[in-house]
């Protein structure tokens, strides 16, 4: 994580060879898991330690290839709306370059009093990196 505020995250990832297909670009599973990732923790920071949330559905708009560029790919997730029992959120997913290479929305149903069985508070346990 590189930003952390209530309601919004920003994660990164070094972008690599190795997380290229065989036509050397960046998979779109890679993508869709940093989007995805992304909006969780931004729905993490939202919510009391403990409760649970489930993903209800993910759509991912891959916008260009990615090619493995030296530098870290950064997805920056955000709450769009946060109820009591559901949630939305989006991301956008942008190349080392600064070009967007996804964007992403996903909803949530939040469980209310069904704690994760890890109670690690992850949105607020690692310190933004730079």
């Amino acid at each position: 994580m590189v930003e952390v505020d209530e309601g919004a995250i920003a994660m990164s990832i070094e972008n690599s060879e190795w997380l290229c297909n065989p036509g050397r670009m960046v998979y779109g599973g890679v993508i869709a898991n940093i989007a995805h990732d992304s909006m969780a923790m931004a729905l993490h920071t939202t919510l009391p330690k403990g409760t649970t949330y489930a993903t209800l559905d993910l759509t991912v708009n891959f916008v260009r290839p990615a090619p493995p560029d030296r530098g870290k790919m950064i997805s920056r997730g955000r709450v769009v709306h946060k109820g009591r029992t559901f949630s939305v959120t989006n991301a956008e997913v942008k190349s080392p370059n600064g070009k967007t290479v996804a964007t992403a929305s996903a909803s949530w149903m939040i469980l209310e009093g069904r704690p994760f069985p890890d109670q690690r508070d992850y949105a607020r346990e690692f310190p933004p990196t730079a």
